[in-house]
């Protein structure tokens, strides 16, 4: 059935001291996963970080439970808001069981990470502007592209996949119009791709005569990225929450995902008491969405690694603000790199 594991080393009682931090605040914090548990490279163990970091700096005392059935979903959430005064789920799956205990305990908070849970008091829910990590993925892939022709991944069927490939359009006519470039996309659907694998994925990249391709691991699979390894002639910008995946002269970059940034802040609302429920989006400038780019000025020089700069630099001040549409690209911008509507 159901599996409760205790974080007792996470449960700061020297730091209480150390951070002087009230003894009220310290809110029990439950995390409540789907039955991937802390999987080392989903999101669950990221998210997990943010909950540690929590008790580090709030000294609260925290634990997870991991679910072994997909029916112990509502249980464990409503189990756990009896317990902990903060709940952390991740992930689609949970929503519902978030819903019903929130629901059912209007004096527990919960911070969900990965999907738009609307109008409960006590739930605050994150999101991530893809279309900022597409951004930043086709400014890198413009920069690098020899044959000026770079491929962006999508699925149909997946909901974050429009927002990236907007993103990535932008960030490619930005690099067009600033480095005096001329560099087109090509959009390979991965649902058409029969099996969906990295070895045809660039197969289809470079018989469109692309160098480079650009693409999220939620909507191609993770193991794609052993595959495209192995593919001669291209290079890949790489998107996951993963950040321990360097670039290594075949992945120039990795635009990484930080739910852990998310499930700090939910958490530190409500211990601070500034607690906002509803749904919230999180970017670059928040750091909830970074990139590993480490030795890319190999790749793209001096002047291109200037530009990839100027452009996270846009993101940071939020200068600017990356379309979410394909349709709203051909109206963006003026001139440079991270255009101005």
């Amino acid at each position: 059935m159901r599996r409760l594991f205790f974080a007792t080393a996470l449960t700061m009682t020297l730091a209480a001291a150390a951070f002087g931090v009230a003894e009220e605040q310290k809110l029990p914090v439950i995390m409540v996963t789907d039955i991937s548990g802390l999987d080392p490279i989903g999101s669950n163990v990221v998210a997990w970080e943010g909950v540690k970091q929590a008790a580090v700096e709030y000294s609260c005392p925290v634990s997870v439970t991991t679910s072994e059935d997909e029916e112990d979903y509502a249980a464990n959430v409503n189990e756990a808001a009896g317990k902990a005064k903060i709940v952390v789920t991740v992930g689609t799956t949970m929503v519902d069981a978030v819903k019903r205990a929130a629901a059912a305990n209007s004096a527990t908070y919960f911070v969900h990470v990965g999907d738009k849970i609307d109008g409960y008091t006590n739930v605050v829910s994150y999101g991530f502007k893809e279309e900022e990590s597409g951004f930043l993925a086709g400014v890198v892939s413009g920069l690098y592209t020899r044959t000026g022709k770079a491929a962006v991944v999508v699925n149909e069927t997946n909901a974050n996949s429009g927002r990236y490939e907007a993103g990535f359009a932008a960030g490619v006519k930005s690099v067009s119009a600033s480095a005096g470039k001329s560099v087109s996309v090509v959009r390979i659907d991965a649902g058409e791709v029969r099996p969906v694998s990295g070895g045809s994925i660039a197969l289809q990249a470079t018989g469109s005569g692309c160098d480079v391709a650009a693409m999220l691991a939620d909507v191609v699979g993770g193991y794609a990225l052993t595959e495209l390894r192995e593919s001669p002639g291209i290079r890949i910008v790489w998107g996951d929450v993963d950040r321990k995946l360097k670039p290594d002269g075949i992945v120039l970059a990795n635009t990484v995902k930080r739910p852990d940034v998310a499930v700090f802040e939910g958490i530190k609302s409500a211990v601070d008491l500034a607690w906002e429920p509803g749904y919230k989006e999180l970017g670059y400038r928040e750091g909830a969405i970074t990139l590993e780019n480490e030795g890319i000025d190999a790749s793209l020089g001096a002047d291109g690694l200037g530009m990839l700069e100027a452009a996270k630099g846009l993101l940071a001040r939020g200068e600017i603000v990356v379309p979410t549409r394909k349709e709203d690209v051909v109206e963006w911008g003026a001139a440079g790199v991270g255009y101005k509507r």
